[in-house]
């Protein structure tokens, strides 16, 4: 069974452990269970239920429901989805307090389990994090509480932030926020649950269900402005969005009952059957892909990370690390003098390496032309290229979790998967430039040649909007700064690089307004065409790492699944019939090629 169930002192204690995954779903199994567990609860005999999890890097992840899959009538998204919310209805009316102890990642259903309960405590450690997956990654209309319950629990525009624009919490700011009522350290979060359980059944800790609300005093405002930007964001995602804001203003005016139930199931019916939906469930399996391979045959076990570099983008990445710490699988050890390592000659009078006395596998952060031992790995300067002798890692974009390593060896997966676990995603590569350079590039290159042959900046912004972008032109460029962004643009564009490359950039790097810019689709085949070499040919070993570093990089949308899946060969077919003569002879070569073998990437 997917819950460990132990009656102590007068608690019922759930631990979710599901069998044969990585971390926690909530899946039928688990949703059959919780029901018959509630309804079994004695108060005569239980004082108080607490759920927690046996994976500490996972409270709750998501729900195996997978409505996208098949369901295409209310009724059948009624009938999928009923135990599971039987399941979570039977949670809120528990005879006893029910206290939600949060280690790891609580995301999508898993926030919306939490807020069932009474009372809420999390790890202050960073694999604990709060994030609402449901629109973010799948284009559905969460179903399990979220919209009638989040306002009152953090406010409305808290709400919004959570539902809408992919927030992502931490367990201090939950706190602050009002979405829990204790943080304790991670290293002693057993022994703090159970303090905090003794004081619920003291009666010392106030249910949240009785809480004050946190509801602004004009929610519908902020539901006004919430509208007003939803009209900026790619039309592909308009329905969804608007139908999540109409539940959010039926909780404003205290429906949160069966209208808003009833209203719920049909606005999840119209997303989950809607293609953007299942084409984000693609990307989810694409996504899972690429983490597999990442960390194919990590060994098991903890793994090392050290500094021995005095280069700052290694320390850079090494701080980054430390910050995140404690971390589940991984550890951040004490850094060895600069090039020690792999200056010392081990012999019986060398003192003991700190490293090697920790009993694990280990990987040594190094900068380039530093002094290095065979399994250390270099860290490359934004705009560096891999070493050519050894293994490297890049953080293409300082701000995101997203890094490419190149393994001159073979797959580094233990490092691989000690990334993971630090909230990075991986991707894999290979040759002598790094597939993100590559990418990021080709995307520069092809938004200045518009500009350059006479495009407005609006006209690429309202091109960028449609095929389904939010973060666009200036966000990428302020991101890279605009020197990495010129210097990218010129990589890719080669000998054919325009003079005036510098300053289309910095036009595209100024706020944009899609209203004032022309319906121009071939803008849409022309980028299309120009991120196909490097889905080819470029760097990265597989094209899940393709389709991943696009979707982190350059936002491209889970609506239309997935980069490679886009550049089908009919669809790349239909992008030369319409693209501009400006397009290099080059890139329509390569085009021209792919499209006559109509091989896809993902056969």
């Amino acid at each position: 069974m997917p819950f460990l169930v132990e009656e102590r002192s007068e608690v019922l204690w759930l631990t979710l452990d599901t069998p044969g995954a990585p971390v926690n779903i909530f899946n039928r199994a688990t949703a059959a269970q919780t029901l018959e567990l509630m309804r079994s609860v004695d108060s005569r005999r239980v004082r108080a239920v607490v759920i927690r999890s046996a994976k500490p890097n996972s409270f709750i992840n998501g729900a195996g429901v997978l409505l996208v899959t098949y369901v295409k009538t209310p009724e059948a998204v009624e009938e999928e989805s009923r135990v599971y919310r039987q399941a979570y209805a039977a949670i809120r009316a528990c005879p006893v307090p029910t206290v939600a102890a949060i280690e790891g990642s609580c995301w999508g259903c898993g926030l919306e389990l939490a807020l069932q309960c009474d009372h809420r405590i999390a790890s202050g450690g960073h694999d604990t994090s709060f994030r609402l997956t449901e629109m973010s990654d799948y284009v559905e209309v969460p179903l399990f509480g979220s919209t009638r319950l989040l306002p009152d629990a953090v406010g409305m525009q808290q709400a919004l932030d959570l539902l809408l624009w992919d927030a992502r919490w931490g367990a201090r700011q939950a706190l602050r926020e009002g979405l829990l009522q204790e943080v304790a350290p991670a290293d002693g979060f057993s022994g703090a649950v159970d303090a905090f359980v003794r004081r619920v059944l003291r009666g010392q800790v106030p249910s949240l269900k009785t809480a004050r609300s946190r509801l602004e005093s004009d929610p519908f405002a902020v539901l006004s402005a919430a509208r007003a930007r939803v009209e900026d964001i790619p039309p592909l995602y308009h329905r969804t969005f608007r139908d999540t804001l109409d539940l959010l203003e039926l909780t404003a005016h205290g429906e949160v009952g069966a209208e808003h139930e009833r209203r719920g199931l049909l606005a999840t019916t119209a997303s989950t059957t809607h293609p953007s939906a299942k084409a984000a469930y693609g990307m989810f399996h694409l996504r899972q892909t690429a983490a597999t391979l990442a960390a194919w045959k990590a060994p098991a076990g903890e793994h090392g990370i050290a500094l021995s570099s005095a280069a700052p983008d290694a320390a850079r990445l090494f701080g980054e690390l430390r910050e995140r710490q404690p971390l589940t699988g991984v550890r951040i050890l004490p850094a060895p003098a600069a090039g020690s390592r792999a200056a010392r000659a081990p012999g019986p009078t060398s003192p003991p390496d700190p490293i090697e006395e920790q009993g694990r596998s280990v990987t040594v952060l190094v900068g380039p032309g530093e002094a290095r031992a065979p399994e250390d790995v270099e860290v490359s300067p934004p705009l560096g290229a891999p070493s050519a002798a050894a293994d490297s890692l890049c953080w293409p974009v300082a701000n995101r979790p997203f890094v490419e390593l190149r393994a001159a060896r073979g797959a580094r997966s233990a490092l691989g998967r000690a990334l993971q676990a630090a909230g990075f995603q991986v991707a894999l590569s290979q040759g002598n430039a790094y597939g993100s350079h590559q990418l990021l590039g080709a995307m520069l290159a092809a938004l200045a040649a518009a500009v350059t042959g006479g495009e407005s900046p609006n006209a690429v912004d309202r091109a960028l909007r449609e095929l389904g972008l939010f973060r666009r032109a200036p966000a990428l460029i302020g991101a890279l700064g605009p020197g990495a962004a010129a210097e990218l643009a010129a990589r890719a564009s080669g000998a054919q690089a325009p003079r005036d490359l510098d300053p289309a950039l910095e036009r595209l790097a100024q706020p944009a307004d899609f209203r004032a810019g022309r319906d121009a689709p071939e803008l849409v085949d022309e980028l299309l065409l120009w991120l196909l070499p490097v889905a080819l040919d470029g760097s990265f070993s597989h094209p899940s790492f393709v389709d991943l570093a696009a979707r982190e990089l350059l936002d491209f949308p889970v609506a239309r699944l997935s980069l490679c899946r886009h550049l089908a060969p009919d669809r790349v077919r239909f992008a030369l019939e319409r693209a501009p003569a400006r397009l290099p002879a080059r890139i329509r070569a390569r085009a021209q090629a792919y499209a006559a073998a109509g091989k896809g990437f993902y056969r």
